[in-house]
């Protein structure tokens, strides 16, 4: 039987769902495939913020105005993702310099040169590997309007170059960036266009992974445009980082859904970057942590897991970075 997990009982935190909340109207059968994306990346986010109206605090925080140059992670991400799209769009290094400066995110004078220096380094190396993927020809921008299953999925596809659909985050893979570029890429499949091609490529900071081509995307996209109405109703038992972990052990072995289930647990408890457990995410805790962990981890969890993330894994191919 698994352990339970210890919740802090926080008056402020409370579950508004005891009760599922009434069918959504109609409007919401008709979704973006970046709002479709957006779901999966957090449901409980989703359904709280769109459905509630309830927008709570999470803890990342904006650039402190105070001359602290000492960056967190998610600063250093901030500037440095800033630094690689003005590099990719082609503007002079000295100028991305001095807009950076005149933010106010880097120290004054010569130690601001050098942290931009040692910033830009690092970005440059993944823009070049980039630019290994991005050397083809581009092609026109591909507006998507799909009929499945009663739901109207609408989008811009504009990173297709001749060979394959881009994606690109300079960040440590993570199966939210997964979930997006698996959403473009059954969007891409869908398309059916000949002088289009069927494959996505999605390239991150440390590694770059190969999406095939996919026969049955709008019967993959129903099932998740499915899993998406019920998390309209109801908070869905969906953690991008704890229901990957167990998609993926089961995938390895089926017969070791116990111990993928104890591999997903800690990952809600105790391993989510610097910030605890997936569970402290303030949306995940708004709507689970009254729940017991063994009801949250049953075989609803379980289902879901495997109907989100085993078609990425069987469709993905990792790539080896020169």
């Amino acid at each position: 039987m698994l352990a339970s997990v210890a919740m802090q009982d926080d008056p402020k935190i409370q579950s508004f769902f005891e009760k599922g909340l009434s069918e959504p109207d109609e409007s919401y059968r008709m979704i973006s495939i970046n709002d479709l994306s957006e779901f999966f990346r957090n449901p409980s986010k989703y359904l709280v913020e769109k459905r509630l109206g309830i927008f709570l605090k999470t803890g990342d925080t904006l650039i402190s105005d105070q001359e602290n140059f000492d960056l967190n992670p998610l600063e250093k991400y901030i500037i440095e993702q800033e630094i690689l799209d003005k590099r990719l769009s082609g503007m002079p290094m000295d100028e991305v310099m001095e807009i950076q400066k005149a933010k106010g995110v880097l120290p004054h004078g010569n130690p601001g040169t050098m942290v931009f220096g040692q910033l830009a380094a690092e970005t440059e190396s993944y823009a070049s590997r980039t630019e290994t993927f991005t050397k083809h020809i581009l092609l026109e921008p591909v507006e998507i309007n799909l009929e499945i299953d009663g739901f109207q999925v609408y989008g811009s596809l504009d990173t297709i170059y001749e060979p394959y659909q881009i994606s690109m985050r300079f960040a440590k893979a993570r199966p939210r960036d997964f979930i997006h570029a698996w959403m473009y890429h059954l969007a891409l499949c869908s398309y059916q266009q000949d002088q289009y091609p069927r494959k996505t490529i999605l390239v991150c900071k440390n590694e770059a992974y190969e999406f095939a081509d996919i026969t049955n995307s709008q019967t993959i996209l129903g099932t998740l445009l499915k899993l998406y109405w019920e998390g309209l109703v109801i908070p869905l038992k969906f953690f991008p980082e704890s229901s990957f972990v167990y998609a993926e052990n089961i995938s390895k072995d089926a017969d070791q859904s116990f111990s993928s289930i104890r591999k997903a647990l800690n990952k809600w408890i105790v391993e989510y970057g610097d910030y605890g457990g997936e569970s402290e995410d303030p949306y995940f805790k708004l709507c689970f942590s009254k729940i017991n962990t063994e009801a949250i981890f049953d075989k609803v969890f379980c289902d879901i897991a495997k109907e989100a993330f085993l078609p990425v894994l069987n469709y993905r191919t990792k790539i080896t970075y020169e």
